[in-house]
Order: C-alpha cells, then sequence, then structure tokens
C-alpha cells in the first residue's frame, strides 16, 4: 500500500498554550497518519514550551528569541521542513480544531491538479459549527483586500464543493515544497495580517492556481492572540492594508482602493469597532513605509 505524503503542520503559538494544546489534540485523532507538527514559539512569557512539550514529547519545538511576527514563525517551520524532507507543509492557525478527515481532503484536492499552489479548506465558527467564517475567498483590486465567501453564513451544501478562487486564509494553506521553493517564504513586510493575502498574490502571479476543499472542514476561535477591536488589531489591519495596496495594486486599482480604505477605516471608527488614534498611527506609518513589529506591539 503506498504511503501517504509527509505533511509538516505548522503551528504559530504566543502566550496562548490552551488553544495549542486543543489544537493538537484535535490533530492527533485524524486519519491521515504520515504527518509531522512543528510547534513555532514566538516568545511567549508564560509556560506554554513546558506544559506542550510535556504532553506532547512527539512535537518538534522551535523557540524564537523575540516575536517577529506570524509571517516570520511560519516561516521558521518552514524551513525546518524543507532541511528534513518533506512533501507538503500545512499552515495551520493554533485557534483551531480540525474534522478527522479534513486533511486527507486537502492532499487528494491538491494533488487532483498540478497546477495547484495552495490547498484550502472549509472554516467554520468554533463556538457554532453551523455558521461559515470562510468558505473560499477572492482578491478584490478596488478594495485592497479580498472577499470572503459564506462569512456569517449558515453552512449550505454549496460550501461543501471544490472550487478554484483567489484567496486562500492563512488560517489553513496546504502548499508543497516544489512550490515553495519557487514562490519563496512569506514576506516579513506586515508582522500580523495581510501576509496571507500577499502570499497568495504571488502564487498567482507565477500561474498558480488556489483550490478552495469544501469537504476539508476547521473550527475557528478567530482573534484569539490579538482581540478583535483592540488596538494592535486597529493598528496592524490598517497599516498592513495600506502597505498592501503599495506593494501590489496598480492604476487604477490602487486610487481607488487607498480611497475605499480610508473610508472604510472612518466607518470603523464610527461604529466603535476600530480604536481611532491607532487608526491614525497605522495610516502614518504606512505613509512612512514603517515594517514588521510596531514599538508598541508584542
Amino acid at each position: 500500500m503506498e504511503q501517504d505524503a509527509l505533511v509538516y503542520i505548522i503551528l504559530v503559538n504566543f502566550n496562548s498554550k490552551v488553544h495549542t494544546v486543543e489544537c493538537i489534540e484535535s490533530l492527533e485523532k485524524i486519519t491521515y497518519k504520515n504527518y509531522k507538527i512543528i510547534v513555532v514559539d514566538n516568545a511567549s512569557s508564560d509556560d506554554s514550551q513546558e506544559v506542550i512539550t510535556k504532553q506532547f514529547p512527539e512535537v518538534i519545538w522551535i523557540q524564537n528569541s523575540e516575536n517577529t511576527g506570524f509571517a516570520d514563525a511560519n516561516n521558521c517551520g518552514i524551513q525546518y521542513a524543507l532541511k528534513h524532507g518533506t512533501q507538503y507543509v500545512l499552515l495551520l492557525n493554533n485557534d483551531t480544531t480540525v474534522d478527522k478527515s479534513f486533511l486527507e481532503h486537502l492532499v487528494d484536492a491538491y494533488e487532483s491538479d498540478s497546477s495547484i499552489g495552495i490547498a484550502t479548506g472549509k472554516i467554520l465558527y468554533y463556538q457554532n459549527h453551523s455558521i461559515v467564517w470562510y468558505a473560499g475567498g477572492y482578491i478584490n483590486h478596488w478594495k485592497g483586500s479580498s472577499d470572503t465567501v459564506g462569512y456569517g453564513k449558515g453552512d449550505l451544501p454549496e460550501f461543501g464543493t471544490n472550487k478554484y478562487c483567489t484567496f486562500a486564509s492563512g488560517c489553513c494553506m496546504l502548499v508543497s515544497v516544489d512550490v515553495i521553493k519557487r514562490v519563496g517564504f512569506m514576506e516579513n513586510l506586515y508582522f500580523l495580517y495581510y501576509e496571507d493575502l500577499d502570499f497568495c498574490v504571488r502564487f498567482l502571479e507565477l500561474g498558480y492556481k488556489i483550490i478552495y476543499c469544501g469537504a476539508a472542514v476547521i473550527y475557528h476561535k478567530e482573534s484569539v492572540t490579538t482581540k478583535k477591536h483592540s488596538a494592535l488589531f486597529t493598528y496592524y489591519l490598517t497599516r498592513n492594508r495600506l502597505l498592501y495596496i503599495k506593494k501590489n495594486e496598480k492604476m487604477p486599482y490602487c486610487v481607488v482602493a487607498y480611497i475605499y480604505s480610508l473610508l472604510w477605516f472612518l466607518k470603523k471608527c464610527i461604529k466603535k469597532e476600530f480604536n481611532i488614534l491607532y487608526m491614525w498611527r497605522g495610516i502614518a506609518d504606512a505613509c512612512r513605509e514603517t515594517k514588521g513589529k510596531a514599538e508598541f506591539g508584542s
């Protein structure tokens, strides 16, 4: 019997041991057997390493000396996986749990077409498994962001099929080693947010497809590390959206995207979903082309 392709699953942990433990516990129940788990810790100040390595001694632990962001941590995991002969890497948020057959479906979808660069799955809310968080997505050049299919809707039969899309959430990305060697690592420009959209653009520019697999299901807790509507959340979403537009959008899209985004930021502030001071700081830092980790963040 032919052995399944080896998959290295990369989780990034930052002071979130409870969620990482729950994620690993769900991974231990999957039907796909040829996988290894890497946890990249972004300089947690709690006892994450002690707790996780004691409970899961088989997990590969990579300890960063400082928090250099989501993309850089994933890149550390990818580099390790490449050195140890994997065929695939799966970037998976640590604040998720997974359906037991999700990885089988992802790999099958990936191998269905040699032009596929990324395979991603259906993401449902952890708190309510009948509500969709992501069921495919598309880059919206006029907005300078992505449009997510199914967000906030009930889980309909149409979300259970496979389809090509142009945006895969960084919450769940399966990529082959051969493709990574051509596309390269994730962009360190952003620190947090928009690195997944930027990654997708680079795959598409090289002619690769992104496939959404509706049978590969995971459950997401959403914004566990940053807390939605926090200053950190506001700053990085604001700054990075503008940095993303500058890097990736051409005329006439970029002009419209800038205007649309600024109006969207203000709307978020009016609805008290954004911290107005950190929104303005994000705009100012984008104008200064400030990249990576902000001094106030951790």
